[in-house]
């Protein structure tokens, strides 16, 4: 049996631009997630500001300032309570669509860290296998090309990981807008 035979710097080379690349997925991630987050925020302030033209008193101000220091499941409960009071008032619509925005919020959270917990172990395995590139090559030549291998697999699960959490919120977002 034959096996590949790699240079020194191969490793050097593989390594160095997976990390690379990781760096650029987290920056590119990282801007759409903050983006997104952004235009959830501007719904949210949108809704506020409707909420407060409909020609709300100040007790209902008093309300909305409290509604916006309560946990996710406070708001969903008073939304899912208030809607079932009155399904067709523009208030209790407002704080229903506030309440949904801040559940958006919340996941696209979950999801930032589950992405950015992937792409910090990708950096820290190709960091230590940059490290190590040069021993590797030295003492494992015939099992290097199994190294090379393992990483490459971990950068593809990561790479569809976070493509996959990208295309499920643009769904999302994109079902929204309909």
């Amino acid at each position: 049996m034959e096996f590949i035979v790699f240079s020194e710097n191969s490793g050097l080379y593989l390594f160095s631009a997976l990390l690379q690349a990781n760096a650029a997925i987290l920056a590119i991630g990282g801007v759409f997630y903050i983006f997104r987050i952004q235009s959830l925020h501007g719904i949210i302030e949108f809704i506020k500001v409707t909420m407060c033209s409909a020609g709300i008193t100040s007790s209902a101000k008093e309300k909305m300032l409290k509604f916006e220091l309560m946990t996710t499941i406070e708001k969903n409960n008073y939304a899912t309570l208030l809607i079932e009071k009155m399904p067709e008032d523009q208030i209790a619509l407002g704080y229903c669509n506030w309440n949904q925005m801040v559940q958006e919020i919340e996941r696209m959270k979950s999801a930032i860290i589950f992405a950015t917990i992937l792409l910090a172990l990708g950096i820290i395995t190709n960091m230590v296998m940059l490290s190590f590139a040069y021993h590797i090559h030295k003492y494992c030549s015939t099992s290097e090309y199994l190294f090379f291998i393992l990483v490459i697999v971990l950068q593809i699960l990561i790479l569809f990981f976070v493509i996959y959490g990208i295309i499920v919120s643009l769904k999302r977002y994109k079902g929204r807008k309909n």
